[in-house]
Formats: C-alpha cells, structure tokens, sequence
C-alpha cells in the first residue's frame, strides 16, 4: 500500500494495484480525450472518477458474487430439517380394508344402484 504520508508513491502497490492505477490514468486520458475532441470540458477529477468506475465496474461485480455465494453457503449450512419431535398421530379408527371387505363394499353398492334403477 503507499504511504499515507506519500498517496503517489507506488513503489510499495502490488503489481495488481499498479497496473489498476494506470488502467485508470489511461481510461482517464481516453475520456478526456474525448471529450476535447467533441469540443466539450470534463475535469480531470470527473474524468479519474468514470475512469475509475469502468475499470473497477469488473471486479466490483466478482466481488459482489462472491460475497452472495458466501452467504448462501453459510446460510446453507445452517438449513437443516429436523424432526419436530411430534408423533404422527393418524387416527386409529381407520381400518386396513382387506380384499374381502372391499368386495362386499363394491357389491353393496352396485345392489343400491340396481335398486335405484341406474
């Protein structure tokens, strides 16, 4: 990192910062250029500060993501379906129909039907 004291000595950025920073100054120079030959003004601050923005917008977004895909595994880990500790409590008055029950269920209702004339 540069000194504090010092903003524009580079000599302790990392190669990365280093090659950020002139990404930036050339950025800069391009909208600048730009704009004079548009025949407008833009200041050197304002032109450092889009600058600034298109070469960062890239790894402003890698760093976004990773930070939701962070959350989403912690919050992931933190998911778990447990048992509630409820019995399931089916009502025991239903009864397993057996073949034969069934039968004399349909018989019965088709003797009804018979009955009614369908």
């Amino acid at each position: 990192m540069p000194d504090e004291k010092n903003p524009y000595d580079w000599s302790k950025t990392t190669p990365g910062q280093a090659a950020n920073r002139k990404a930036v100054i050339d950025e800069a120079d391009a909208i600048i250029t730009g704009y004079e030959f548009q025949g407008k003004q833009i200041s050197v601050a304002e032109a450092l500060e889009k600058a600034h923005l298109r070469v960062s917008a890239p790894i402003a977004e890698r760093v976004i993501r990773e930070k939701i895909l962070s959350e989403v595994k912690k919050r992931s880990k933190g998911v778990t379906l447990k048992p509630s500790g409820r019995k399931n409590k089916a009502p025991s008055t239903i009864e397993k129909k057996s073949e034969e029950k069934a039968i004399q269920t349909a018989e019965k209702g088709l003797n009804e039907l018979k009955k009614k004339g369908l």
